[in-house]
């Protein structure tokens, strides 16, 4: 992935396999909107909008899981998400976009 690719497209974290962590149980963490969430999501995953993220870093944590993998729209939310929860110790991987990550999940 270039620079322009991860100012302009693709976010996702380089050098990590998405496709390895979601078969070893990593929790799917859409921060969109609850609207973007219902219009379409990767099977699984679990909607808390990054607006309101803080609020539910127990909930996160009662998943019990060993990664999160994060994801919006573009990368943009899901990076700001991922920044977010490793503060707080919750290891947690950025997927990019919606379209991309479930591409690469399918």
């Amino acid at each position: 992935m270039g620079f322009f690719d991860f100012l302009f497209g693709k976010k996702q974290q380089p050098n990590v396999d998405f496709k390895q962590l979601a078969k070893e149980g990593a929790l799917l963490l859409d921060v969109r909107t609850k609207e973007e969430f219902d219009a379409g999501h990767i099977d699984g995953a679990i909607n808390i909008p990054v607006q309101v993220i803080e609020n539910h870093l127990e909930e996160i944590k009662g998943y019990n899981k060993n990664m999160v993998i994060a994801y919006c729209r573009s990368g943009r939310r899901s990076g700001r998400a991922t920044n977010i929860l490793n503060k707080v110790k919750i290891k947690t991987v950025n997927g990019g976009g919606f379209l991309d990550l479930k591409e690469i999940l399918a």
